[in-house]
């Protein structure tokens, strides 16, 4: 009994990102990730890299957090934000821009999230 409660908190732990061609709706590709995907996926204007936002445990295991995270086509983790993203955006060159603690950032290379911030949000008063 208490292996079969085991087993079920694992699968129901396991998303799956599936790539599909828009025209016939076919899967390109397909990969399970562990955890559970909030939002929909974003992929690279270059068809490269796929950036969600993934809710992972928390550190003491039982809090959950959302965090931006960069998979290759085949699945493979290319890098992952060591805190809270709370918007994201491909730009052309294959960068992201996004919002971390109350400021915009533009990924410094292609395929990867640390960077340098370039502004600063207002913050709303009244």
């Amino acid at each position: 009994m208490e292996m079969d409660s085991i087993r079920n908190n694992f699968i129901s732990n396991i998303d799956k990102i599936e790539i599909r061609d828009t025209h016939t709706n076919l899967i390109n590709d397909a990969y399970e990730v562990y955890e559970a995907l909030s939002g929909g996926a974003k992929i690279s204007p270059d068809d490269e890299a796929i950036a969600v936002d993934w809710v992972c445990p928390g550190v003491d295991g039982s809090e959950r957090e959302s965090k931006l995270i960069l998979f290759s086509r085949s699945g493979e983790v290319l890098d992952q934000a060591n805190e809270k993203i709370s918007s994201f955006e491909w730009l052309p060159d294959n960068r992201l821009v996004y919002v971390r603690n109350g400021e915009i950032y533009i990924s410094s290379t292609p395929h990867r999230i640390d960077g340098i911030p370039v502004a600063l949000l207002a913050s709303a008063t009244g």
